[in-house]
């Protein structure tokens, strides 16, 4: 019976999330690689925005790792930049670090470009330098709700401020973060005709985990005054009402609302009045950082936050219900002292309104519409490995990354000299690997935590031997182990289930039924073995399709990720 059973599960078995589109020979690969590339190209050198109804060409390139497709995106904005009937003077490239920034912008200059990467108040120079010459200034206007714009503004050190003096630069190419995909970007990004975005993006529309205590929806509403504050008060008091109402642990509901007294203009005032307490640095008349950092903490005493505006605005998305496009755009849950917020950040709209191109090895069109709002035109391109790479996966030894870190609340409680001995073993493994091939790379690829330890412990060790450790997030897009002999990949992301499947309710803006704290259900899926014949494995999956699609591109999309970068 077990064995007609796995008979009928391979007769049934479809194929692995990434290996439903068939691998083709690398040189074939590749071409349609940089046909799809001029496709899109050619389309954006010719779109008018002036012309009514007149939809911007968005392409996702959904190509395997390693196939070149940063190169032909690069290639494809020079080419745009330099044909003179294109419309397109300036270009934007979103990444997901600053390392692979500086990687793009010099790929960029190498073709006769001019590239920069901007960066914020809080980054680093390519140099090392410090962006901002006052970092504590700025962190104080953070903590204090104050607009940093406006600090930057009276700031005495403005003259010499590398950040500031970007906002002079005019290079035909723009290299930025992801997350200014999803805010108002600063006036020079906003100067774009086209846009780029490589890797992962969509992780960057999704905000969870923002607490609001109680305490914070209280009876203080200064700076507000007379009716202003009163309205605001009332306001707080019935919400507060209602919330309190709700188990620890349960969200907001519409049926909660039912009884809610504040209708449609009442909530969007609330929402204006909030807005109105954040205090502001326009007035302020500083001459020195003292006296500068001292005005900023006076004008913070109210204690304004963030989150409450939002509150009020989920609140109302609540009670009305899904938007034109089916979807919450967010969800209050009770907490012991207040509620948390999650919520899907939108894109920027004069982004949409762009030509753009879209890179991504691992992340199913599903996941980068719904962080978008819009749809996009698709082209998926699988190639066959070449011979000269081989993969070895090395099942005997589970390693998680409590296997070789604990956090500092876990110290102490048994095992901390195992994780040792493991790290040891580790690093004295990667220093035979870099000594079978000295004088080429080899490079290390882990999750963050184990990985900061290990630099921590042997870095030193490891350079001189000539190994380069990355966590998975760093390695994501890079381009500078094309030419690395040896990888290694230690352990892999493995999100807990339910922080996926709360992930996955904010990008789709919708109730995911969970499957419980347990992982997940077993399924036979059809794989490419080492001789590219389909094999039967048992893998893990989620039973909600949209959450599926998730956890494959943070889990096993991760390791293809990484190992795509040799």
């Amino acid at each position: 019976k077990e064995r007609a059973r796995r008979e009928q599960e391979l007769v049934q078995a479809r194929p692995h999330p990434g290996c439903e589109v068939p691998a083709m020979p690398l040189a074939e690969a590749e071409a349609q690689l940089r046909e799809a590339v001029g496709d899109w190209s050619l389309k954006a050198r010719g779109y008018a925005p002036s012309v009514l109804g007149n939809t911007p060409p968005r392409q996702l390139l959904a190509v395997d790792v390693g196939l070149g497709k940063t190169r032909a995106a690069v290639r494809a904005g020079r080419d745009l930049l330099r044909d003179p009937a294109s419309t397109v003077g300036r270009l934007v490239y979103l990444i997901p670090t600053l390392a692979l920034g500086d990687e793009i912008a010099a790929q960029f200059v190498a073709l006769g470009v001019t590239a920069q990467v901007w960066r914020g108040l809080q980054a680093k120079d390519s140099d090392g330098a410090a962006m901002c010459e006052q970092p504590e200034l700025v962190s104080e206007a953070i903590k204090a709700s104050v607009s940093v714009r406006e600090v930057c503004a009276k700031c005495p050190s403005r003259a010499s401020c590398r950040y500031q003096a970007q906002h002079q630069e005019q290079p035909e190419v723009w290299v930025a973060s992801h997350d200014y995909l999803f805010r108002e970007p600063p006036k020079p990004l906003r100067a774009a005709q086209a846009l780029v975005v490589d890797e992962v993006f969509w992780e960057s529309a999704i905000c969870t985990g923002v607490r609001v205590k109680f305490e914070a929806l209280g009876s203080d509403t200064a700076p507000l005054r007379g009716e202003d504050a009163q309205r605001l008060a009332d306001a707080r008091t019935q919400l507060c009402a209602t919330l309190q109402q709700i188990e620890v642990g349960e969200q907001l509901t519409r049926e909660d609302l039912e009884g809610f007294a504040l209708g449609d203009s009442d909530l969007a005032d609330a929402r204006k009045l909030e807005w109105k307490r954040q205090p502001s640095a326009s007035g302020l008349d500083a001459q020195s950082i003292e006296a500068l950092r001292e005005a900023v903490a006076v004008a913070g005493v109210h204690r304004f936050q963030r989150s409450v505006p939002k509150l009020w605005a989920l609140v109302d998305a609540t009670r009305t219900g899904p938007g034109a496009d089916g979807r919450l755009p967010g969800f209050i849950t009770r907490t012991a002292e207040g509620v948390e917020l999650s919520y899907r950040r939108e894109p920027w709209e004069g982004w949409l309104q762009l030509p753009m191109l879209l890179l991504d090895a691992t992340a199913a069109p599903q996941l980068v519409e719904a962080a978008l709002g819009v749809s996009v035109d698709v082209t998926q391109i699988r190639a066959e490995l070449p011979p000269s790479v081989e993969v070895l996966q090395v099942r005997d030894t589970a390693m998680p990354r409590r296997s070789l870190h604990r956090k500092p609340a876990e110290l102490g409680k048994g095992g901390d000299r195992a994780r040792e001995r493991r790290r040891e073993d580790l690093a004295s493994m990667l220093e035979v690997q870099a000594a079978m091939h000295r004088g080429q790379l080899c490079g290390a690829v882990m999750q963050k935590d184990p990985k900061d330890l290990l630099v921590k412990e042997a870095g030193e060790n490891l350079k001189r031997a000539g190994v380069e450790l990355l966590n998975f997030k760093e390695a994501l897009g890079r381009d500078g182990w094309r030419d690395c002999r040896t990888l290694v990949v230690v352990g892999r992301p493995l999100p807990p289930i339910r922080s996926i499947e709360a992930q996955a309710a904010v990008l789709f803006g919708r109730q995911i039924e969970s499957v419980g704290p347990d992982w997940l259900q077993t399924v036979v899926r059809l794989a490419p073995s080492a001789e590219g014949s389909p094999e039967a494995v048992e893998v893990a999956y989620h039973p909600d399709p949209q959450v599926e699609a998730m956890r494959f591109a943070l889990c096993e999309g991760a390791l293809v990720q990484a190992v795509g970068r040799a």
